[in-house]
């Protein structure tokens, strides 16, 4: 014997329904975003509920990424034909757009791999202070006087600055 609901209070929506019903939905001519069926639908549903269903069913899952692919197509249709602005299409294009959002997390993907690693960069930081000059003298950093025409400063001071710079090894090094 099956529990309905084995904890918790009864559900009110029937998941295998609402998966037929929203392929049956997402192929009218209409339909062109998933918050349209859910507010629509009797009861509403949540929209976060379809997210949620589908991380929790592999069938819902199927049957939401099947309405997104009719919605894509219908969208894509609408914004050649000029009656979807294409910056309304452009907006929600990887939420609808298997093919499209794929793409642009396999570039993404790509991208992040050429980047330096966090662990090879850590010890590349260095650190920049500005201090009046009669400061910077008695340090053990490296420094180099500039003049205060060479520098925005907020106070518009006419003495002389330092910039020091340390490394996390605790070198210090000049940097302008």
């Amino acid at each position: 014997m099956e529990v309905p609901h084995p904890g918790g209070r009864p559900r009110i929506h029937n998941r295998e329904k609402i998966a037929e019903d929203l392929i049956f939905w997402a192929q009218k001519p209409g339909s062109i975003n998933l918050n349209n069926f859910c507010c629509h639908y009797n009861p509403p549903i949540d929209p976060s509920k379809l997210s949620h269903w589908s991380k929790e069913s592999e069938e819902f899952r199927q049957a939401v990424n099947i309405a997104k692919s009719y919605i894509a197509d219908r969208r894509e249709e609408w914004m050649r034909s000029n009656k979807m602005d294409k910056t309304s299409y452009s907006m929600n294009l990887t939420t609808y757009d298997f093919f499209v959002r794929e793409q642009r997390e396999n570039h993404a993907r790509f991208m992040a791999s050429l980047s330096p690693k966090e662990s090879e960069s850590k010890n590349k930081v260095t650190e920049f202070i500005l201090v009046p000059h009669d400061l910077a003298i008695g340090s053990k950093l490296s420094t180099q006087t500039l003049s205060s025409s060479s520098i925005e400063s907020s106070q518009q001071r006419n003495e002389e600055s330092s910039i020091c710079s340390s490394s996390p090894s605790g070198e210090g090094h000049l940097s302008i």
